[in-house]
């Protein structure tokens, strides 16, 4: 936390410098192939819609949490770049290290200093509020993804401002404390060399006029205590403002920092639910092409099915008129049959040859009788199988039916 902080500082007391000489495509190429970045990291930096000021703002906010290594590498590509002088002064040598503390003043001002130091653009937006999970689209996860980058973006630049005005507060007291220490110097000079004066005249002359001499330095130096104290005093009142004035925004910079910190986990769980939802659409998509190739294949044997159906409906109606005609046939061979009979009676004397007719014709009949059966018995299989092909028919345009609602269901993104 510290070593981050240190180099916040240093990010801070150098960025108008940076921003305006660094190009990151100079040192870009450096820092990957040291695997100080990440590829991902700079493609997806590069692809943002924002300014080159604004990119480059989001990598100095990046290099800030860097380790003692990778910030080391980061400065020795700036060296590489041709920003010597740059990367001399963002180096971190062990005597920077050290913890100084700030002295904290509290007091009735602070409301006052805080109102009269936040700029009126540092308002940041309230993030947006949550949508549910099942109402998310993908289209609504890219764009609370671009309004919490710009919201970072804002943010970012809001910290730059805020560490350049804590930049500023710093050097006018380190200015004004230089002065105090000047002035307190130059004052207690001057009363050591007055109350050496006095004292060699008090050793010197007992006289009056050596007297009121001694009561005018005595005075003066009453003068010169007086006012050193009061402005002793106004530049501790200076110093305990600019104190609170680097306390506040010390904590805002904390507070927009910690907001920044937010708003990334916000971007890491949309991104997340981003490539979970696309895993669906994947699946999906997959689901859809094996339903739609289960359709075809169901189509196709429908088809076939039907072709045979088709095919066994046209023997059925040959077998039927085969039928007809053997039945036709039989009912000739029946009046035959009594033709015979009626002449058998009329002409007895033709009776053996009657009765061979009779006979011929009584074994045709049995003939087409067992014909008759056998195509009855073709018929009862015939339209049995007709049956089991109809059911099957039936099974398979279900099947169809229902992998067509099955589809229907599928969502498909192009």
């Amino acid at each position: 936390m510290e070593w981050n902080r240190k180099i916040e500082d240093k990010l801070t007391e150098n960025w108008q410098w940076m921003m305006k000489t660094v190009m990151l495509k100079e040192i870009v190429h450096v820092l990957i192939e040291d695997k100080v970045i990440s590829l991902d990291f700079w493609m997806n930096l590069k692809e943002k819609q924002i300014s080159e000021q604004d990119r480059n703002a989001n990598f100095f906010f990046e290099v800030s949490k860097f380790t003692k290594e990778r910030y080391r590498m980061f400065v020795e590509a700036l060296r590489k770049g041709g920003h010597t002088h740059l990367a001399d002064m963002l180096e971190i040598k062990p005597q920077d290290l050290k913890v100084i503390k700030t002295p904290t003043a509290l007091g009735p001002k602070n409301e006052r200093i805080k109102k009269e130091n936040i700029p009126k653009n540092s308002k940041s937006k309230s993030p947006p509020e949550p949508i549910s999970k099942q109402d998310r689209t993908p289209s609504d996860i890219k764009r609370e993804n671009s309004e919490l980058r710009n919201q970072l973006t804002t943010i970012s630049s809001h910290v730059g401002h805020l560490h350049t005005v804590t930049q500023n507060i710093a050097g006018s007291l380190v200015s004004q404390s230089k002065t105090f220490v000047a002035e307190k110097e130059s004052f207690v000079q001057r009363i050591q060399n007055i109350e050496e004066h006095e004292k060699y005249l008090e050793l010197q002359d007992t006289n009056l006029k050596q007297e009121m001499v001694i009561k005018h330095l005595r005075s003066e130096i009453v003068d010169l205590k007086v006012d050193l104290n009061h402005q002793i005093n106004q530049l501790e009142i200076k110093l305990k403002d600019a104190n609170v004035k680097r306390e506040l925004k010390q904590q805002e910079t904390e507070n927009l920092l910690s907001k920044i910190t937010g708003i990334k986990t916000q971007m890491q769980s949309l991104s997340k639910d981003l490539d979970l939802e696309r895993e669906e659409k994947i699946k999906l998509k997959t689901e859809s092409t094996k339903l739609r190739k289960q359709n075809s294949d169901l189509q196709e044997k429908i088809r076939q099915q039907t072709s045979k159906v088709v095919s066994l409906e046209n023997d059925m109606l040959q077998v039927k008129s085969e039928k007809e005609s053997s039945k036709s046939e039989f009912k000739i061979l029946e009046k035959k049959m009594s033709e015979t009979e009626k002449l058998l009676k009329d002409k007895k004397q033709k009776n053996d040859e009657l009765s061979r007719d009779i006979m011929d014709a009584k074994s045709k009949a049995e003939e087409f009788e067992q014909e008759n059966k056998r195509l009855e018995s073709k018929v009862s299989n015939f339209e049995k199988v007709i049956v089991d092909l109809k059911a099957k028919l039936h099974k398979l345009e279900a099947d169809k039916q229902r992998a067509r609602m099955k589809s229907s269901v599928v969502p498909t993104w192009r």
